[in-house]
């Protein structure tokens, strides 16, 4: 989108000035001829009647030069206000993608941004799974202590439990 209005641009100016340099020629013999023409009224005083011959073919070529001369400087006064509208087409186009560019970047940096909260969320949640873990394992480690102590001890209780009882059976029996 933005190198075709930049390349449509280019055209137009191209094309305004491939028009203008196809009347320079003309532009010019105008004023050459404008310029013969002051000459000769200057010298309208030593040959009067040549420069009214001259004149009356000059006045033809004058005229036709300055109505090709009027359409010539109408066409330069729309290509200026063509010009003139690309221009602020360009500038408009202009800070809208200026202002694109910042709003991009700023798009840019806030995901950077939570890109980083993320990481950093997801570094603390494997910090913690892992430090559950290690406490469930030492938790069970303690309980497993505790449940050996326990039968142990009842082990102890019921071997003695047999010792009694088994001595009580031996003191019954004479």
């Amino acid at each position: 989108m933005n190198a075709d209005w930049k390349s449509s641009f280019a055209a137009a100016l191209d094309e305004r000035d491939t028009r203008e340099l196809q009347n320079y020629d003309m532009l010019d013999y105008y004023r050459r001829l404008v310029l013969r023409s002051i000459t000769a009224e200057s010298q309208a005083t030593v040959r009067p009647v040549q420069v009214l011959n001259q004149d009356s073919g000059l006045q033809d070529e004058l005229g036709t030069l300055k109505s090709k001369y009027l359409r010539l400087t109408q066409d330069f006064e729309n290509l200026k206000l063509d010009r003139n509208a690309y221009e602020a087409r360009f500038r408009t186009r202009d800070e809208e993608f200026k202002e694109r560019t910042r709003s991009i970047q700023m798009l840019q940096d806030e995901i950077l941004t939570y890109q980083i909260q993320l990481n950093i969320v997801e570094e603390n949640a494997s910090k913690l799974q892992s430090e559950n873990k290690e406490l469930v394992r030492r938790w069970m480690e303690r309980v497993s202590r505790e449940a050996e102590k326990l039968n142990d001890a009842n082990a102890f209780l019921e071997n003695l439990d047999r010792s009694v009882r088994h001595r009580e059976t031996e003191e019954k029996q004479p």
